[in-house]
């Protein structure tokens, strides 16, 4: 069940709610010990949901599962639950499939060379920063901070080599204030400093 509604699969959902029903009629616990177990299934559904929410939470109301009283309401109070699941995840895919991220990386390109913060690109998006952030590493498989840091060194190697720019002025080019910062982030990308980069490259040509 938990595959299937994570999947958006309603055909596969309501499959096993069928099995669930059958299993319900056919048990010989008490009602409480059934309705005990299938809080538990709503219980561990609901925590996998949370992962694909954009607050990480899921919010849909079960109380009606937890109140129920007899087979009927309980049964039914699990169909409308899983059927809010299922609108939920399928609201959630239609955000990962659009084209969110690619504006976000064009946001990226345009103003890498900018002091520009998660959040900024988040909001740019339309996106809360915490969603954005899981969907962006979901996506490029990278997170948010490596990506902009990857994009600023990929500039950073392109000046040192094409240009007589100073160390100083690169870093500023590629959107860092700080030299030194600029230069242990590109030691830690390229295990040299932006100096001994420059200068090997140029050997290798010459």
């Amino acid at each position: 069940m938990e595959q299937a509604i994570l999947n958006g699969n309603r055909n596969d959902v309501m499959e096993i709610f069928q099995q669930i029903n059958e299993w319900f009629e056919s048990s010989i616990l008490s009602f409480e010990e059934n309705k005990k177990n299938l809080l538990e299934l709503v219980t561990v559904l609901k925590h996998a949901a949370a992962y694909q929410f954009p607050n990480g939470k899921c919010l849909i109301d079960d109380t009606e599962i937890r109140e129920s009283t007899g087979a009927v309401i309980l049964l039914s109070s699990i169909n409308i639950f899983l059927n809010d699941l299922l609108e939920q995840i399928y609201k959630i895919q239609e955000i990962e499939n659009s084209p969110a991220i690619d504006k976000a990386c064009n946001f990226i390109e345009t103003n890498f060379k900018n002091d520009i913060t998660l959040e900024e690109t988040a909001s740019h998006c339309g996106l809360s920063s915490f969603y954005f952030s899981k969907l962006f590493k979901k996506r490029k498989k990278l997170t948010f901070i490596d990506y902009l840091t990857n994009r600023r060194i990929e500039e950073a190697d392109r000046l040192l080599l094409e240009t007589n720019l100073s160390i100083k002025e690169i870093s500023r080019a590629v959107g860092y204030n700080d030299p030194n910062y600029f230069t242990r982030v590109f030691k830690r990308v390229h295990f040299s400093s932006p100096t001994s980069f420059r200068s090997n490259k140029m050997l290798r040509q010459q």
